[in-house]
């Protein structure tokens, strides 16, 4: 079935969030990659935020790799190049040239010494010691840089000394350089390790989707207002009066896809509406509008956020009352609740000096 979830039931999040497969905290320019099935999304710590244009095909930027899907990610602090495993195999990638260097790939167990696992789940470079994890099911072993091979009395059990990590499993492992602590994902959830105190920070576990802004979730995505407020300003320059009032009533917003938009619209029949003038006119039809996206969202009890959907005023053209919504590919549209169209800005959109969600 198609459209919107159905409204009456609570979004599941183990089915609702993108699976992760890898991640990486990526030393050259310094920011973080996910990886899922054939595609990857670059995190951006600066702007806390995925940059714009992302998901991306891994064989289009990633040069050489040869894999379908990447179990593991791992930024090798020894020699500053990253591997990516895959089933028995893995490959090194050369940032300097950005490439996969000649003669791979390879098969793990001859060159990573000491590794018992068939498959690596997850990897990680560790700032606290500069060392290599490595785990698998419910196990982990550590990798020592300086003698290459497995440390002794390894493999051990992530429960005993992981502490607090909660997985039975680790899809994916993140040492991140912006406050530099690890990071564990498993299934729509995530932890954020501590070094210093040696275990998982108070808190957590926590919705992926919901902390890492713009990693996707079959519905959508997540931004905190000064994403939303960037965007804006970002879309609309052109458009906006310089002394433009852009409020933004919330901390955290929903960015749901076009279709799960469009379906809504259509089922709230607000376009069917008389207008009356003064009475029921443009902003009386927007603000309707508008509360039907507000209903929605309070329907959703998992989702923790309100639809980046608001109401604009300005020129459009002539004075005029609308919506605007931000979706899930992070493009603002406008909404035109007379008629339920859905569209870019457009040239004569001009002057706007209020937008408000």
């Amino acid at each position: 079935m198609g459209g919107h979830p159905p409204s009456s039931a609570k979004e599941n999040s183990m089915s609702n969030m993108i699976p992760l497969d890898s991640a990486m905290w990526y030393g050259k320019n310094r920011k973080a990659y996910f990886f899922s099935g054939d595609q990857y999304i670059r995190y951006n710590p600066s702007t806390d935020r995925v940059d714009s244009g992302y998901p991306k095909k891994i064989k289009d930027y990633w040069h050489g790799v040869p894999f379908r899907k990447i179990d593991a990610a791992l930024w090798y602090g020894k020699n500053n190049k990253a591997y990516f495993f895959s089933g028995d195999q893995y490959v090194r990638y050369n940032p300097t040239n950005d490439k996969v260097d000649p003669g791979y790939p390879k098969k793990i167990k001859d060159y990573w010494h000491g590794v018992p696992f068939k498959k690596i789940d997850a990897a990680l470079w560790y700032g606290k010691n500069n060392k290599a994890y490595f785990f698998s099911g419910d196990q982990y072993v550590r990798y020592n840089p300086t003698n290459d091979k497995v440390d002794p009395g390894y493999p051990k059990k992530i429960k005993d000394y992981w502490h607090g990590v909660p997985f039975k499993k680790i899809d994916a492992a993140l040492w991140y350089g912006k406050n530099n602590k690890a990071y564990f994902f498993s299934g729509d959830q995530y932890v954020r390790y501590n070094p210093t105190n040696d275990k998982v920070d108070p808190g957590y576990p926590k919705k992926s989707a919901e902390y890492w802004y713009g990693l996707p979730n079959r519905y959508g995505i997540y931004l905190l207002s000064k994403h939303v407020e960037k965007i804006i300003k970002q879309q609309l320059k052109n458009h906006l009066q310089s002394n433009c009032s852009i409020y933004l009533a919330d901390k955290k917003y929903f960015c749901p896809k076009l279709r799960d938009v469009k379906t809504i619209i259509n089922t709230t029949n607000v376009d069917q509406r008389i207008w009356i003038q003064e009475r029921f006119d443009c902003d009386d039809f927007a603000f309707l509008l508008k509360a039907e996206f507000v209903k929605d969202a309070y329907r959703q009890g998992d989702r923790r956020a309100a639809h980046c959907f608001g109401i604009v005023w300005g020129s459009l053209p002539g004075l005029h009352a609308i919506n605007w919504v931000i979706n899930n590919d992070l493009k603002l549209r406008f909404v035109e609740p007379q008629n339920d169209s859905v569209y870019f800005p457009k040239e004569t959109d001009k002057n706007i000096f209020f937008m408000l969600t």
